[in-house]
């Protein structure tokens, strides 16, 4: 804090502004618009969320490889609907079927980019372990996802959605798996 004629005025080191300018004809301002916006900035700029203290050290492109995967699967596990789920079909006619092999597709394109090498940067070798954890588990994950997107149109009501369970289970796997990287705390996870 620094005084002038007497009053507190709170001083910051770093500050940064983001202004994201969107047509309102073909995206209307909404509460979910901005939320977007903040998820795609957390995962574009990681350190900005950061509470700094002793953590281990990522590098920033690691950081947003791994901020990508976990909201993509948040977001898949957190829209998997009981109710969607028990009306789909083992028939591609089926809206919530299609509804569901969207979801899957959406999913697999999210975290394609990250099964490669270059996209796990390197880092510390005592983490190249949890690293290929996590490299690990995205291939299982895709391996549920392609199992069952192969079943949606000729197996059972059952297995279909026991494919769709499984993959919403793989994804809590995944989310669980980098937490444990440890990474620094977010302004949004409740540090101050």
């Amino acid at each position: 804090m620094s005084e002038e004629k007497n009053e507190e005025k709170l001083v910051t080191k770093d500050d940064s502004h983001f202004v994201f300018v969107c047509p309102k004809a073909i995206i209307e301002s909404s509460g979910t618009t901005w939320a977007s916006e903040t998820i795609r900035l957390r995962q574009r700029h990681p350190d900005l969320f950061d509470v700094q203290e002793n953590c281990e050290a990522y590098s920033t492109e690691f950081r947003q490889a791994c901020a990508t995967i976990e909201n993509a699967c948040f977001l898949y596990d957190d829209m998997t609907e009981t109710e969607d789920l028990s009306r789909a079909q083992a028939e591609h006619t089926c809206i919530y079927t299609q509804y569901e092999c969207k979801r899957l597709q959406h999913l697999k394109i999210e975290i394609k980019p990250y099964l490669s090498d270059e996209e796990m940067m390197d880092i510390e070798a005592e983490n190249k372990i949890l690293l290929g954890n996590v490299k690990s588990k995205l291939e299982d994950l895709t391996e549920k996802i392609n199992q069952c997107l192969s079943v949606a149109d000729r197996k059972s009501k059952q297995q279909f959605q026991n494919g769709i369970r499984n993959v919403a289970y793989c994804c809590r796997d995944t989310i669980a798996l980098i937490k444990d990287l440890k990474y620094p705390l977010s302004n949004q996870d409740g540090a101050t």
